[in-house]
């Protein structure tokens, strides 16, 4: 088991037969499997919060702030590279580059999204922070806001910087969510920017 804290990817020793327990907050994985079976049991326990709507979350500066630091991660050619290198592993530069692709695609997704739910049609833009709002409160991941992701994100190649492996796996987890979930959460509020 490995979780991403304190700036780091770092692994959770257990042996076998063992249960983990640990908030539903921290971005984890494991390790590849080269050999044999693995065998999961995942329990939720908790209690039931009332939903709040988007708008309660955020207000529509942090809303922007949210959708303009995805936006620059997305821009940000050298760290995308980056990411599909650690989200490929060792499959090599094409698989390095697909997985990079991959992540572009989800966020033209995200946009297009955005766009069609007509919120802020003179400031799109703000649809985008909308609903990252919505999916960071539907799964409760406050490491998948955009401006967290980039304050984690690595200065590059010989920078010392933040920490790429966590930045990236959350930029993956916010665009795959948003790819399997967009349609599936409530319309967005409308905005109280003019």
């Amino acid at each position: 088991l490995l979780g991403c804290f304190d700036a780091q990817v770092r692994p959770l020793p257990r042996g076998e037969g063992d249960a983990t327990t640990h908030e539903s907050t921290l971005l984890h994985g494991v390790s590849q499997l080269t050999s044999g079976a693995r065998h999961a049991l995942v329990v939720f326990l908790g209690r039931a919060r009332p939903a709040a709507p988007a708008t309660e979350l955020l207000d529509d500066t942090e809303r922007l702030a949210e959708a303009s630091a995805l936006a620059g991660l997305m821009a940000d050619e050298p760290f995308l590279e980056r990411c599909g290198a650690l989200l490929a592993g060792a499959a090599g530069p094409a698989a390095a580059a697909a997985k990079a692709d991959r992540l572009r695609e989800q966020y033209r997704g995200l946009v297009a999204a955005a766009s069609q739910r007509r919120l802020g049609a003179e400031r799109p833009e703000l649809a985008v922070g909308v609903i990252v709002a919505a999916l960071v409160e539907h799964y409760a991941a406050p490491h998948l806001r955009p401006t967290s992701v980039l304050k984690r994100r690595g200065a590059g190649e010989g920078e010392e910087g933040g920490d790429d492996a966590s930045a990236c796996w959350s930029l993956r987890a916010l665009l795959s969510y948003a790819e399997e979930t967009i349609g599936a959460l409530p319309p967005p509020p409308t905005s109280d920017v003019t």
